[in-house]
């Protein structure tokens, strides 16, 4: 996607739950999981710091990942 595009809160609801669905997958960054959504982490965590559901999408997944890394050093 374009710079300088602006989202309208659907497609934003869009865009960081497929970038919290990816991280939760896929052993990537998050940066490298918003740019293969296509858009910037700048975005992302302007989005987050700014609406508490983006947030707590993101930390949900970051609480997913965290369990996982668990249950995988056991």
């Amino acid at each position: 996607m374009a710079k300088g595009i602006e989202f309208t809160e659907e497609e934003k609801v869009e865009l960081v739950s497929k970038v919290c669905d990816l991280y939760q997958s896929q052993n990537s960054t998050i940066e490298s999981c918003c740019e293969a959504v296509g858009f910037s982490y700048r975005s992302f965590h302007l989005w987050c710091t700014s609406n508490a559901a983006f947030a707590e999408l993101y930390k949900k997944a970051k609480q997913n990942i965290e369990k996982a890394i668990l249950l995988f050093e056991k």
